[in-house]
């Protein structure tokens, strides 16, 4: 239980491929270069 309860709490602050992807597009000058240098 306590081992569940502590993935529940970690989860939501690993950022997810799609969150990562929002990120990349929404910093200046990376709209047409998403490939990190």
């Amino acid at each position: 239980m306590l081992s569940q309860e502590v993935h529940n709490n970690i989860t939501p602050m690993l950022p997810s491929e799609e969150t990562l992807l929002i990120i990349l597009q929404s910093q200046p000058g990376n709209q047409n270069n998403l490939v990190p240098n």
